[in-house]
């Protein structure tokens, strides 16, 4: 907690300033929904639900409910993080 960490995640659900991601990796969708509180942060290019995010921020707990807030955020492309080997 208080540490700045960085998520990778699916673009869930997206209001105008928070969202939630999921695990990519789960194909199950038995993951865990991450809260991700992004005011004052620039949304990227290619922002949009269904694809994967990367997040840098801090958890923080606000009302004994854990949020992520976000100090940035961009798209990345999956098949350039593919292991073609």
């Amino acid at each position: 907690m208080g540490r700045k960490i960085q998520l990778i995640g699916i673009v869930n659900t997206y209001n105008g300033t928070d969202f939630y991601v999921h695990d990519p990796d789960d194909v199950n969708n038995n993951t865990l929904f991450i809260y991700i509180k992004a005011l004052n942060v620039e949304k990227p290019t290619g922002f949009e639900i269904g694809k994967t995010v990367l997040i840098e921020g801090k958890l923080v707990s606000m009302s004994n409910i854990w949020t992520f807030k976000a100090s940035m955020i961009s798209t990345k492309c999956p098949s350039k993080y593919i292991n073609d080997a």
